[in-house]
């Protein structure tokens, strides 16, 4: 897994932040980039300190590095076992002898999911829009599986979905803004190989966040919409009062959805 054409290599720049970063492509993009030259040409700035570089042939982004609560949620989660729906899925790749292939991991976190992906043999992209998750993901990965990994940190809104045979969305889709969920949703869609797999997450409008003016929430007949065209392997609705890692209740109304694009699988 290379850099794409055009790209340099800026990953010595990542090392301060990323102790494990020098043998991974990571690639970011972010909406502001840096201005260009008067004559039209990118000028490459020096990297500052706390700051994560993309350079590219098209822009030059720079994404602010600053600790946050997110760090202390990676922690707390750090030993969890994988979600429920995505151990589901698991069993319905493993039980039609699916070969290993390329899976896009939306909003990794503290990157489980993404771990066990790579420990199966799969190349991931790792996407995430705060930098602590990625480097959560870089320092967790073992040595022998991180030339099959990629990240990106990245809005959703932004980000570039290569061809997938799996999409995994654990929890993260209801954080687009409702404006930015078809878009997003779109470009999972186009990206899904024949035979491809979409697991993920949708929140309920009688989720107690509902009502949240940068997260999205659905009814049922919204997100069963959204999966018109697509086999649907599995479509389940919850709602229930459970405990989270900063509260000690909260009412969680969710879908859980595994879809296939049908088709014969692609490699």
């Amino acid at each position: 897994m290379g850099h794409r054409e055009g790209d340099l290599d800026f990953r010595p720049h990542l090392s301060h932040l990323f102790p494990c970063a020098n043998n991974i492509p990571i690639y970011t993009l972010v909406s502001d980039p840096v201005a260009s030259s008067s004559d039209g040409a990118q000028s490459i700035h020096e990297p500052k300190e706390n700051l994560v570089v993309r350079i590219d042939s098209n822009q030059y982004d720079l994404i602010k590095c600053t600790m946050s609560e997110w760090v202390d949620y990676y922690r707390a989660l750090e030993n969890r076992q994988p979600r429920q729906l995505f151990q589901d899925w698991q069993r319905i790749w493993e039980a039609s002898r699916g070969k290993p292939g390329f899976a896009i991991d939306l909003g990794c976190g503290d990157g489980t999911e993404t771990l066990v992906l790579l420990a199966h043999g799969w190349h991931v992209l790792a996407v995430d829009s705060t930098p602590e998750a990625i480097e959560w993901v870089i320092r967790r990965t073992p040595e022998e599986d991180r030339p099959r990994l990629q990240v990106q940190v990245v809005a959703f809104q932004q980000a570039r979905f290569p061809p997938a045979n799996l999409i995994y969305a654990g929890l993260s889709l209801p954080f687009c803004p409702p404006e930015d969920l078809p878009p997003v949703w779109r470009k999972i869609r186009s990206a899904l190989k024949p035979g491809g797999h979409f697991v993920g997450h949708f929140f309920g409008v009688r989720d107690s966040w509902a009502g949240k003016p940068d997260m999205n929430f659905l009814t049922a007949g919204q997100a069963r919409s959204l999966l018109d065209g697509l086999a649907v392997e599995r479509f389940q609705e919850f709602e229930r009062d459970e405990p989270t890692v900063f509260e000690a209740v909260k009412r969680k109304h969710y879908f859980e959805v595994i879809v296939r694009r049908e088709g014969e699988t692609g490699g």
